[in-house]
């Protein structure tokens, strides 16, 4: 019998720590095979196993020698029979410790330690072990530098976990379906026997158990990894685990229901009794399985006040006002062909997007108000001129729930192209780049804005190639949708209305042109092009290049809030520190940093760094020219820096590649003493030093302090019905606190 994590409140035990299995480090720390002694002294165990629960072992040990430290952990049996000999299973076992050290910003030499034993054991103990289930206890010694001694006795006793009694307690249960709801009433021979339920469609079911591409699970493992993430769902959602408990683990006779169900769908329900004690929560009955297939969904006499009004070119004010506030439906606006009904329009809205409308996507209820009036964001926008739009509205929950509702309207027509006013400028120039301010008397017209290089200049050929390539792009969105209008690609790839454009990549001291290619909306083609000569001259490059060098990597673990007053921001990461020099002359410091598949940019051209990081650099203190950068283990980091000379002249790129290891891992007391100095120098009207910047957002630091902006906690999501992930791996080893 298998158990399921209850983790909290039902399992009283503590968790047992234990080493990742899944991530590769870049190179090993330890050979494929275990080293020689350099002694051949023979180091044996006297071992007793002395008690074995459902979920922990207690053990005994005696070594020969008592000041020889020594190697305990508990394996489970399936895994370490795959390997053929000791010696391979211990290898494999002293690799995922080098990783999981380096993960945590260690060494293995750092780490090894902190997982040995020496002396005597009395009363040792293994935690949150699986009832029912073939283990291993494995000891042997280590040398000085903990290899595994080779000469040395490996002790491994094999032993079980008690099973888990199983209970007499059968389940009456009636499913009354009506129509896309569904009541369960539950009956348990047991009236004291606590009992959950899961119900899921048939299609999800067989992928998870009965699919060879799927994951061909037992019903006992996707029952338990179903219920085990309705936990975590919930605990995400801020439940403790007694309103867990309260929600989804009843005990007696029970009436449940769901509504909203996939209409005309076949689903199955699991149901098992369970034991909650001490040592956590266990299936202890049978699964029972049944099913039941859906109806049409219950109809409603839900209607809808459409109002379509104030229509322009570009916008309409519309307003939806559903008869029930308490019903959810779906909305929409689309091109309307003249011909198709609301029946057609709906039953292809719903054969399109189904799916994501049973999930809870798409819906809506209450007022959708988009007239642009108090307590509306804005008036609908149209991406069309002179075009029939629908808009239409229907009740659905789990499927169709009323008749639906449709308006149509045309939008009015646009302005002739030739009479639209266009102006373009250039601000912000720099070397490498400028903002480019379109502005236009319509806001229906489609067009395209870039610069160039005045003597690469040529109309005709820019209009041959603009329209050629519209036509391609057109056809290859009409393979994967055929009923795609032209006015959807204007609207998808192209500008309209005032924009405030990027452009990059320039080179220092170069006149560029600007030009505006207007669109037909009909056709997509080009029935315009305006130019602007001699648009933007970027600026001089100065010869002032900051340096970049590489203070240090310590463990935000280590720091632990000690220093920056904010441990969540830093744990289980590395603080790099870098340090800007050759600012003689500077007025102005900027920083940033580079990570991921950008990281190792020390080779990338300025143009190109530029590009990168618009936008984002961070101003940096003169008077303090640190940056204090959150990094993750074993990864590459791009330190950035350029300044603005005293003649307002942007110099040239300084960088640095930095890549955290532990093995590089300073002392954290040097980081602490950096800080004090530089908060000492505040106090002596110098500036303070840079914060530790956390995602490129570094918080601006309080007198005598440095101060790290807490990490964003993303919103926990809303409990999925019948959702079914992954399993977790579990990893095959146990270490002892």
């Amino acid at each position: 019998m298998r158990k399921f994590r209850w983790m909290m409140m039902l399992m009283m035990a503590t968790m047992l720590s234990a080493v990742s299995c899944t991530e590769t480090p870049d190179e090993p720390k330890k050979p494929d095979t275990p080293d020689t002694p350099d002694t051949p002294t023979e180091l044996t165990f006297d071992v007793e196993i002395s008690e074995v629960t459902k979920t922990t072992m207690t053990f005994n040990v005696t070594p020969s020698d008592l000041e020889a430290e020594y190697f305990c952990f508990v394996y489970d049996k399936v895994s370490a029979d795959d390997f053929t000999k000791d010696q391979y299973l211990v290898s494999a076992i002293y690799q995922e410790i080098t990783e999981e050290a380096s993960n945590k910003g260690m060494t293995f030499a750092e780490y090894m330690p902190t997982l040995l034993d020496k002396g005597v054991i009395e009363g040792g103990c293994f935690e949150g072990l699986a009832a029912e289930t073939d283990y291993y206890l494995i000891i042997f010694g280590v040398d000085a530098e903990n290899n595994f001694k080779a000469d040395a006795n490996l002790v491994k006793i094999e032993f079980t976990t008690l099973s888990v009694s199983m209970t007499e307690c059968t389940f009456d249960v009636t499913v009354n379906v009506d129509g896309n709801a569904v009541e369960f009433v539950v009956v348990p021979s047991d009236k004291d026997a606590y009992w959950h339920l899961i119900s899921v469609e048939e299609a999800m079911y067989n992928y998870y158990v009965n699919d060879p591409e799927g994951y061909m699970m037992s019903d006992e493992a996707f029952y338990l990894t179903y219920f085990n993430n309705e936990i975590e769902q919930y605990r995400g959602m801020g439940y403790t685990d007694e309103q867990i408990m309260t929600l989804i683990i009843p005990k007696g006779d029970q009436v449940l229901g769901a509504k909203g169900l996939t209409a005309n769908t076949k689903y199955v329900y699991l149901i098992a009794g369970l034991t909650i004690d001490a040592d956590g929560a266990y299936v202890t009955t049978p699964i029972y399985m049944g099913d039941y297939t859906t109806g049409a969904p219950a109809q409603t006499d839900l209607t809808f006040d459409i109002s379509v009004t104030d229509i322009t070119d570009t916008r309409a004010a519309i307003l939806i006002t559903p008869s029930k506030n308490n019903e959810t439906y779906c909305w929409m606006i689309g091109h309307w062909d003249g011909v198709q009904t609301a029946q057609e329009i709906m039953d292809g809205i719903v054969a399109a997007y189904g799916s994501w409308m049973n999930s809870g996507m798409m819906l809506y209820s209450g007022v959708q108000d988009y007239t642009g009036g108090p307590g509306s964001p804005y008036k609908y926008t149209l991406d069309a001129p002179d075009t029939d739009y629908y808009v239409i509205a229907f009740g659905y929950a789990g499927g169709i729930t009323s008749e639906p509702e449709m308006v149509t309207f045309h939008s009015a027509p646009a302005p002739d192209p030739s009479t639209v006013e266009f102006n373009m400028t250039a601000t912000n120039i720099s070397p490498y780049s400028a903002d480019v301010n379109v502005s236009v008397s319509s806001e229906s017209v489609y067009y395209s804005a870039s610069m160039m290089d005045p003597a690469l200049w040529d109309e005709a050929t820019l209009i041959e190639e603009f329209n050629a390539g519209f036509d391609e792009m057109f056809a290859m969105q009409q393979m994967f949708d055929p009923n795609v209008t032209v006015a959807q690609m204007l609207a998808t790839y192209y500008f309209r209305g005032n924009r405030q454009l990027q452009a990059t990549g320039l080179l220092p001291e170069t006149t560029v042109m600007g030009y505006i290619v207007v669109l037909d909306s009909k056709t997509g083609h080009v029935a315009r092009v305006l130019t602007y000569p001699d648009l933007a001259t970027t600026k001089k490059l100065g010869n002032l290049t900051p340096t970049v060098e590489l203070v240090g990597y310590y463990s935000g673990d280590e720091e632990n809030g000690s220093v920056f007053g904010q441990p969540a921001a830093t744990r289980g990461k590395a603080i790099t520190v870098v340090k800007y020099d050759n600012l003689e002359g500077a007025r102005s410091l900027f920083t940033y940093s580079l990570e991921g598949d950008a990281a190792n940019s020390v080779g990338y051209p300025d143009t190109e760094i530029w590009r990168l990081c618009y936008g984002a650099w961070n101003s940096c203190k003169l008077t303090s020219p640190y940056t204090f950068y959150v990094a993750t283990w074993n990864e590459d980091l791009t330190a950035l820096a350029y300044v603005i000379d005293n003649d307002g002249l942007m110099g040239g790129f300084g960088r640095a590649l930095t890549r955290a290891t532990a093995e590089e891992k300073g002392k954290i007391e040097d980081l602490k003493a950096l800080v004090d100095e530089l908060n000492a120098a505040e106090k002596s009207s110098l500036a303070m030093p840079k914060s530790l910047v956390v995602n490129e957002e570094p918080v601006a630091a309080p007198a005598a302090h440095v101060a790290v902006r807490e990490q964003a906690v993303e919103a926990a999501a809303e409990v999925a019905p019948y959702t079914v992930m992954q399993l977790d791996y579990v990893r095959p080893f146990y270490l002892r606190k």
